[in-house]
């Protein structure tokens, strides 16, 4: 048998030894493989055997020292040459890595956009049940006013009264007086109307119901309950409201269906409707005594300044609001008669 021969066979008994090894597995016996070492007549260098380990990307080297390496010691005059004699290449060690991980980056990236698309899902319906929920909220200032028939004559008697009232002051009046209105009185008036004045059913429309006023500081909000199906919420609008002697400020600040404001764009679209279907803007109206013609409804959403001098309709008594402040719960009027100019005034008003 020929050093080279004796050499591959050491190589290989190394090489199986190593991965016995490192995997935990049964040694072999030394009847099944050649041991070249019982032969006394080779000689083993005592340097440990080097094997070139062909990889992916570059060539490792695995050292393996033979087992009977001190019992036979090599000579000292080895040379290096009849060590490299002894590489032996190797099969490939390293495990094989896909080629192609496309296929893997493809799976990560459904995974994520699947979570994206599911959390964009729950995140719309979360908000859709948010703005249903905010639209049917009933606010808890919306209190409208019940009233019994049994109580309408009083209504009715108080209604009457108030308006006596004022007839009676205008008339004998001679410089500025203050007259204040509740909010209560006003709410019951409205919700007793029904049953005082049927033809009063025709104020509202039919999908409109329990209208209320609620005063507060400088602001005051008109509210209804609408029903249209099984659709059901609480419709109000909310003004901003001033006067002095140059006329009556009103500033639109809010409209709400429920506690959901609507759009400013949307109010827009719906005042300027109106503008362009019978609103008499820039013209003075019946029962006008003097000031600004009426300004457009879209003017509304930044201030709109509306005339603040009328005729009184029970004895044709002009008069002028020349303060108007909005208090928590009611209205304080400072009302100042003015000169009576009924042919003037007729002879310039529209039929």
């Amino acid at each position: 048998m020929t050093a080279e021969k004796i050499f591959q066979n050491l190589a290989k008994s190394a090489f199986e030894n190593f991965f016995l090894q490192a995997f935990a597995l049964p040694p072999l016996q030394p009847e099944h493989i050649s041991n070249p070492l019982q032969n006394p007549k080779i000689r083993i260098p005592a340097q440990p055997l080097r094997f070139r380990v062909p990889c992916v990307k570059s060539a490792h080297t695995i050292q393996s020292h033979s087992p009977r390496s001190a019992e036979h010691p090599a000579p000292r005059n080895t040379t290096r040459s009849s060590l490299l004699a002894t590489r032996h290449t190797l099969p490939r060690l390293t495990p094989r890595v896909p080629a192609n991980n496309a296929v893997s980056m493809r799976r990560s990236w459904r995974a994520h956009w699947r979570l994206i698309v599911v959390g964009a899902l729950l995140g719309a319906g979360g908000l859709i049940c948010t703005l249903i929920l905010l639209f049917q909220h009933i606010p808890a200032w919306y209190r409208p006013m019940r009233v019994a028939p049994e109580d309408y004559e009083s209504v009715r008697n108080d209604l009457t009264n108030t308006e006596e009232n004022l007839t009676l002051t205008l008339n004998a009046a001679t410089e500025p007086f203050e007259y204040r209105i509740s909010e209560q009185q006003i709410n019951a008036w409205m919700s007793a109307r029904e049953g005082i004045w049927p033809l009063s059913r025709e104020w509202l429309p039919s999908t409109l119901s329990d209208p209320m006023i609620w005063i507060d500081d400088g602001a005051i909000r008109l509210a209804a309950t609408y029903r249209d199906g099984s659709l059901k919420t609480v419709v109000s609008i909310q003004f901003h409201i001033e006067g002095d002697t140059e006329g009556i400020q009103l500033q639109l600040a809010d409209i709400a269906g429920g506690s959901l404001p609507v759009p400013r764009s949307w109010a827009k679209g719906e005042l300027a409707k109106l503008d362009a279907n019978g609103w008499p803007a820039g013209k003075m109206v019946r029962r006008q005594y003097a000031g600004p013609s009426l300004p457009l409804l879209t003017d509304l959403l930044d201030a709109a300044t509306f005339p603040n001098a009328w005729i009184w309709y029970n004895g044709d008594i002009p008069f002028r609001i020349s303060r108007l402040v909005l208090e928590k719960g009611q209205i304080v009027l400072t009302i100042e008669p003015l000169r009576r100019q009924v042919d003037t005034r007729r002879s310039t008003q529209p039929p």
